[in-house]
């Protein structure tokens, strides 16, 4: 069975991601399987979802503010670097200034959250 058509499954740790069966498995665990975790929750070892590296000294990661979110990010991945308000896909890693980004392709679901020209499809 393709990727795309495997059954999906939702990590129930803080990242709150889902996944094709056949991309990633849930972690082998003492859990229940209706109580799936990823690799990255079971181990409490995340990766920042802007830049992909892990944590590491000096680099830490915090989990998005948002409630809804399970993202993590390293704290300077998620700053412009000049204390402008910035504004992240939600479907890739890419992030905008908000004064800056391509307003007429662009679809707004939050402050801080948009879809990002590579997926709208309006």
């Amino acid at each position: 069975m393709p990727a795309a058509r495997a059954p999906a499954w939702t990590c129930v740790g803080s990242c709150r991601r889902s996944f094709h069966s056949g991309c990633k498995a849930p972690m082998p665990s003492r859990h229940v399987a209706s109580a799936p975790l990823c690799s990255e929750c079971g181990t409490s070892q995340h990766s920042c979802q802007q830049c992909g590296d892990p944590s590491a000294l000096g680099r830490p990661l915090i989990k998005c503010s948002m409630r809804q979110c399970g993202r993590h990010y390293h704290l300077v991945c998620g700053t412009s670097g000049d204390s402008v308000a910035m504004v992240q896909c939600i479907r890739c890693p890419v992030g905008y200034h908000a004064r800056c980004r391509p307003v007429s392709a662009v679809r707004h679901l939050s402050k801080k959250f948009i879809v990002c020209p590579r997926h709208d499809s309006r």
